[in-house]
């Protein structure tokens, strides 16, 4: 979403147990600022 290398997790399952649920955009956000604030994006 903004740019950052993503790698595949080592211990990743073929299958999960629970439905997936998406990050809701007033928290993505707030990850935004937080990755801003370290200086990790800059947008």
């Amino acid at each position: 979403m903004v740019g950052l290398d993503m790698h595949k997790a080592p211990n990743a399952v073929e299958q999960r147990k629970h439905e997936y649920h998406p990050c809701p955009p007033e928290k993505v956000e707030a990850i935004k600022d937080a990755l801003r604030h370290f200086g990790l994006i800059a947008e």
